[in-house]
């Protein structure tokens, strides 16, 4: 087997790889699938009820279909099961065994999932806006703004959970998408959305909602909740990521990996 070429290009080839492994399983399709039918159910609803208002339609679909569902489910598709797919296919083994390799490994499929994950988000919304606003031309422009505010800030957040997936997968393979599920629903669900006060400041869901420029929400008094400025919750988002990539690479570079053999 060929030595792995170093730097970018190192990076580049597996994050090709891991792209191809996403187009030949399910992951890809389910949230392709899952995209259309959001979208399809958004379009029903704004022509189904011609007097609804267009800016209240685009921050339901935004707060409830891709902060509440896309922005979770993607990332897990791409990124949760991606360590634990090379150790059972027993190529993880042959990467390990050249040390500098192994953050290329992750770097390469934190690349591959979030450009993924980001796409899907990005087009998406994207269509969510003419969808909703067109043919009023006006009313799309005047919108735009909060539009590619949505998209910026699901960016990050995609990216982020792309690399909790990841992180959960390199602390746990055979755990990886149990942990990472149960990281979503306790952390970014229920102290973003449930609990009131200042608690919801852990989630970075609730940072990029708010980045986004949607109501606070959530069912306990989110009144109760701090008012940050933009950059602020851009900062968390920003940093939360660089912190999670490098526990990431510190976890991934020293950790112990048994890989079975056939």
């Amino acid at each position: 087997m060929h030595e792995l070429p170093s730097g970018y290009p190192a990076i580049q080839t597996v994050a090709e790889l891991h792209w191809l492994k996403l187009k030949r399983g399910k992951g890809l399709w389910l949230g392709i699938i899952a995209t259309l039918t959001v979208i399809v159910a958004v379009a029903l609803a704004r022509y189904a009820a011609k007097d609804i208002e267009p800016s209240e339609l685009m921050q339901s679909a935004l707060s409830l279909d891709f902060f509440g569902l896309l922005v979770y489910l993607l990332p897990f598709l791409f990124a949760a099961g991606a360590i634990s797919d090379e150790v059972e296919d027993r190529t993880f083994s042959f990467i390990i065994s050249r040390p500098v390799r192994r953050v290329y490994l992750l770097l390469g499929k934190f690349l591959s999932a979030s450009l993924a994950s980001i796409a899907l988000l990005c087009l998406s919304t994207l269509c969510l806006h003419l969808i909703i606003y067109l043919p009023d031309f006006s009313a799309a422009s005047a919108a735009l703004p909060q539009s590619l505010a949505a998209m910026g800030s699901l960016s990050i957040l995609a990216s982020a959970y792309c690399a909790i997936c990841l992180l959960w997968g390199a602390l746990a393979v055979e755990a990886s998408g149990v942990l990472s599920v149960m990281y979503f629903a306790v952390v970014e669900f229920s102290l973003g959305h449930i609990l009131p006060g200042p608690s919801r400041m852990v989630s970075l869901n609730y940072h990029a909602k708010q980045l986004a420029g949607l109501p606070k929400g959530g069912l306990f008094a989110p009144e109760m909740t701090p008012d940050l400025p933009a950059v602020a919750h851009a900062g968390v988002l920003c940093a939360a990521l660089l912190v999670v990539m490098l526990l990431c690479t510190l976890v991934i570079n020293h950790g112990e990996y048994v890989t079975e053999q056939s």
